[in-house]
């Protein structure tokens, strides 16, 4: 995804964003967000098979919170399209 996103950047500074980076950053993000909950899913289960339930969701909401971090400041520093 950092490549693509340098690509949208690169894009964006000349002023025009073309329909085909656009169309890649839209599929990419979806790819990228089912990727990372089938990430999760399968973490849950391998964990749920050696830790406490209550420690596998502590565990998932740590991981939740740093994913928000570093989306919040990809979103802070990503302009939106024109």
């Amino acid at each position: 995804m950092g490549g693509l996103i340098n690509e949208y950047a690169e894009a964006y500074n000349k002023g025009s964003v073309p329909d085909k980076v656009a169309k890649d950053l839209i599929n990419e993000s979806i790819k990228t967000d089912g990727a990372e909950v089938k990430m999760r899913r399968e973490y849950a289960e391998k964990l749920s098979n050696v830790l406490p339930a209550h420690k596998v969701a502590r565990y998932l909401q740590m991981e939740n919170k740093i994913r928000a971090a570093i989306k919040f400041d990809l979103a802070a520093n990503i302009p939106l399209m024109d």
